[in-house]
């Protein structure tokens, strides 16, 4: 693969490159917002004992 690009090539590369660290990125957030999410209900029901 040459180093040169055209530039549609390096367009859709740039492209993708940002879709999936995008995608990946909502992923995190995801699953950090569903881990919260548990903490907090464990706390609840702590405080309901």
């Amino acid at each position: 693969m040459p180093l040169a690009m055209t530039w549609p090539e390096a367009f859709v590369l740039a492209v993708t490159a940002f879709t999936l660290i995008c995608l990946v990125g909502v992923l995190a957030l995801i699953a950090y917002a569903s881990k919260v999410e548990a903490r907090q209900h464990e706390l609840e029901r702590e405080q309901n004992r």
